[in-house]
């Protein structure tokens, strides 16, 4: 089959972005709300549109990055649908996503105000280590995909892709070493929130983190910002790329037919186990990413890292919310929200559920149930859960009927 790179406009427009910068014309509304910082601070470049440092006109001491995205060539329409799907990001709340502050759709372009990372971003970080000539620790290593992972995990229960997955749009926060600060997903690729369908059709980020149906200009789902994923864990565990060439078609070709150099030898079996799963040629073969948050490695450094328990994963509010109605009538409902918020996340809840079902008969025990639930929705707690099962209609035995339990939950 011949393998295609269709975002090779995009590529172009990136370097001529690269060479030279111009603001486009500003705009009453965000001008009136933030200050440019003197010289203009430009933090980052993309096919997109240019990132830059700005203060709130209302408090001068806070510093937030700006993403100006110029729009003068789409239509009214379009516009607009890109400022309604940029309004999605304000609407994330998890310990592990950079926070959007605002927007503004002026003119020919959007504005998207996100807050700044303290420590940079984590290419920056694998350069620093690449130029010690030391690996990451496996703990650095887990500590930071797990962070990652349970973003990714989060948004994919919103039906959102990430579409650019890659460790420049990894951001660094806190102090010390690497081990020990927080890491949030941010610089979304305006990925299509998923309307009807788990499909999008174009193509956007970057080449040697392309997934192998990306490459050959087919349709692509969730599982590519998997594959994305693992490129980013390969990178941190070897400091290089899986797949690199000088040109953007022998990329393609290797991403497509070639398998990458193991692991150094530092590393455990399971971790070697973990990034292939992630790299697997074909879509359906990867793990979903509520399933990954399962896998027994993530679980350890879940755990160590505190998320396990995060309020922030779905907002210290539903968790009161949730805590104040476990007496009440709107407990079910409630459960149901968190679990799949507005039933968007049911597919990946029974895809999750499959992972413990071996044999594919529908039923699971009891204990891994629980266990479920509680990865896709932190904020619960084991008895939260055990009393969902104590008043679910024929939820009785050792052993569960998922498919049956959704349906009662979702009535």
């Amino acid at each position: 089959a011949m393998l295609v790179f269709p975002s090779m406009k995009s590529a172009v427009s990136a370097i001529a972005m690269e060479a030279a910068y111009e603001p486009t014309p500003r705009t009453r509304a965000f001008d009136v709300a933030y200050q440019r910082t003197p010289r203009l601070t430009v933090l980052g470049r993309g096919s997109f549109g240019v990132t830059f440092a700005v203060r709130p006109s209302k408090d001068p001491q806070m510093r937030y990055a700006a993403k100006e995205i110029p729009m003068a060539q789409l239509s009214e329409k379009k516009r607009r649908e890109a400022f309604a799907e940029s309004e999605l990001l304000r609407t994330l709340t998890h310990k592990n996503i950079v926070k959007c502050v605002d927007t503004f759709l002026t003119g020919a372009s959007l504005y998207i105000v996100m807050e700044c990372a303290t420590r940079g971003d984590l290419a920056r970080h694998i350069q620093g280590q690449r130029e010690t000539g030391e690996l990451f620790s496996e703990a650095t290593v887990m500590t930071v995909f797990s962070q990652v992972c349970s973003a990714l995990a989060y948004i994919h229960m919103r039906k959102i892709m990430h579409r650019d997955l890659k460790p420049a749009n990894v951001f660094v926060f806190g102090s010390g070493e690497l081990l020990e600060c927080d890491v949030k997903l941010g610089d979304f690729g305006l990925g299509k929130a998923f309307e009807g369908t788990t499909m999008a059709q174009s193509t956007v980020g970057s080449p040697s983190y392309f997934s192998p149906e990306i490459c050959r200009s087919k349709p692509y789902g969730r599982k590519s910002d998997i594959w994305s994923l693992g490129v980013v864990l390969y990178e941190l565990t070897t400091l290089t790329l899986p797949f690199s060439a000088k040109v953007v078609p022998a990329v393609a070709r290797m991403i497509c037919l070639t398998e990458p150099a193991p692991l150094p030898e530092q590393y455990t079996a399971e971790l070697g186990v973990l990034v292939a799963s992630l790299l697997r040629k074909d879509p359906g073969d990867r793990p979903a990413a509520a399933a990954l948050l399962q896998d027994p490695l993530v679980q350890r450094y879940l755990r160590d890292t505190g998320l396990l328990n995060c309020s922030g994963s779905f907002g210290s509010t539903q968790s009161s919310e949730l805590a104040a109605s476990h007496s009440s009538g709107t407990f079910t409902k409630s459960m149901g929200e968190a679990i799949a918020p507005e039933h968007s996340g049911l597919d990946m809840v029974r895809e999750t559920f499959r992972v413990y079902d071996p044999s594919g008969r529908g039923m699971i025990s009891v204990d891994k149930l629980v266990q479920v639930c509680l990865g896709v929705a932190p904020d619960l707690t084991h008895s939260m859960v055990v009393h969902l099962l104590a008043v679910a209609d024929g939820m009785h035995g050792d052993a569960v009927d998922y498919g049956q339990f959704l349906e009662w939950l979702y009535r």
